[in-house]
């Protein structure tokens, strides 16, 4: 009997801790119900919906990876440089000791010496793989600029194709904070300069 008790003990504490992640996780809680959080890699950092009132996690309102935000009980402003790496990955091929581009138009995101063209298709190198994978995930060429409403914010009821505003370049971004009545006094009071 106590055999069956331990053996059933011992499948319960597998289960339960397969179901824990393995991977470091961080979460930091700006106001209302968002977060700042990332698991994995802390290049992931993105500003969520939070549904468990100050634990990491929820909807994402601003995907990785964000560098800088500030806030106050009205708005939320954050600038963010956007992973293109993730979405190239899923559209390699190996191809002996590098890597076929399924998509053409990647080529833009990938610096020419790592890349080569043969019989229509596009190549690129292991050398190109790994370089990529540093400066696609966060690309730091590209800045994009969020401004988040939450003056009339209910939880039940925010609706992010109305409160989130995300702007390409600083200009549009002054522009509409100036439309909002975002207050001047509101500015990017945390900067994670290894991202900047």
């Amino acid at each position: 009997m106590y055999r069956l008790y331990f053996f059933l003990t011992i499948i319960v504490l597998t289960i339960f801790s397969s179901c824990v992640p393995d991977h470091p996780k961080g979460a930091t809680h700006l106001v209302k119900d968002f977060n700042l959080a990332w698991i994995g890699d802390e290049r992931n950092q993105g500003i969520n919906l939070n549904h468990h009132k100050g634990e990491y996690g929820g909807d994402s309102v601003v995907v990785e990876t964000v560098f800088a935000y500030g806030f106050d009980d009205e708005f939320i402003i954050a600038k963010q440089h956007p992973n293109h790496w993730t979405p190239l990955y899923g559209r390699l091929e190996i191809h002996g000791d590098g890597y076929v581009l399924l998509n053409e138009k990647d080529t833009a995101l990938l610096k020419e010496e790592y890349l080569s063209e043969e019989d229509g298709k596009w190549y690129l190198t292991k050398e190109g793989f790994d370089e990529a994978q540093v400066s696609l995930y966060p690309n730091r060429s590209i800045t994009n600029y969020y401004i988040i409403s939450i003056k009339d914010y209910s939880f039940r009821f925010f609706n992010a194709e109305e409160s989130v505003f995300m702007f390409p370049d600083e200009s549009s971004f002054l522009k509409k904070r100036s439309e909002l009545g975002v207050s001047e006094s509101l500015s990017f009071t945390k900067v994670f300069e290894e991202f900047e």
